[in-house]
């Protein structure tokens, strides 16, 4: 997988989760945490079934790539793409070993 795709991967989860964004939860997860952190306003049910679709649909990431994938979704400010890393790497067992 070369960065371009690794970039379309994770494109692809930005895309599938924004297109289900709700501003007025995402409003009230901002207020609940004291506006620490950025949300798109998907309820976890909602997420879960989206990246299990995605996973179904575009598959895991390589092996030598999960630690890229995981990253790359973690630097991106909304909350949401924080769980489905453990997800994608819990695929490989215990961080990707």
């Amino acid at each position: 997988m070369t960065d371009a795709s690794l970039n379309a991967y994770v494109q692809g989860l930005v895309t599938a989760y924004s297109a289900h964004a709700d501003n007025e939860y995402a409003e009230w997860s901002k207020n609940y945490l004291r506006n620490q952190f950025k949300f798109l306003g998907i309820r976890a049910p909602i997420r879960r079934k989206l990246t299990n679709q995605f996973i179904k649909e575009n598959g895991l990431p390589p092996k030598e790539k999960l630690r890229d994938v995981i990253f790359m979704l973690w630097d991106l400010p909304e909350r949401e793409f924080e769980p489905p890393t453990t997800k994608v790497a819990g695929f490989y067992g215990p961080f990707g070993q």
